[in-house]
């Protein structure tokens, strides 16, 4: 089991990004998803979240401990970088986050 969290464009399906990992849980908290929580992975539901909502999750989740000092120091740089070039395409969409 894990905490995979999956990011699609809502409008057109496509996959925009993934991370793994639980990192004290603060997809859950920020993305206000504490209902997609199920213990040891996520349960396979989801949260939508605008463009700019989204924008603005990934702005306080920079400063959370959790994510500046994750064993991988790639894998949250690397999810950001990803979304936000997303965001900047799509300013106007809507983003699905499965947890699973």
């Amino acid at each position: 089991m894990a905490h995979d969290v999956e990011f699609y464009d809502n409008n057109t399906n496509e996959t925009i990004g993934f991370f793994f990992g639980l990192a004290e849980a603060v997809w859950y908290k920020l993305l206000d998803a504490d209902h997609c929580y199920g213990g040891v992975s996520g349960n396979g539901k989801t949260v939508f979240k605008t463009a700019s909502e989204m924008g603005c999750v990934l702005t306080v989740m920079e400063t959370f401990k959790a994510v500046q000092s994750y064993p991988d120091p790639n894998r949250f740089p690397n999810i950001f970088f990803t979304l936000r070039n997303w965001i900047e395409e799509n300013p106007e969409g809507q983003i699905r986050v499965r947890f699973s």
